[in-house]
């Protein structure tokens, strides 16, 4: 079972949070984060392990707009 990634990652970071400890911090953490993946693959195993359907998410999305016609 492979599993893998190979890419080129852009991740831009503006969060902020409060707290003495890292899930203390995380859990009032608030702003945005992106990350762009250029020219790269990732593993279906490691899709499914990190519970990411985009396929789903993306048909789903085009149903819904469909349906506001």
């Amino acid at each position: 079972m492979a599993r893998s990634i190979s890419a080129h990652l852009r991740v831009d970071v503006d969060v902020s949070g409060t707290g003495n400890s890292v899930r203390a911090l995380l859990g009032t953490a608030n702003g945005n984060l992106q990350m762009l993946v250029n020219d790269g693959t990732i593993s279906r195993n490691l899709m499914e392990i990190a519970g990411i359907n985009v396929g789903n998410y993306l048909v789903g999305r085009l149903l819904k707009q469909m349906g506001k016609r």
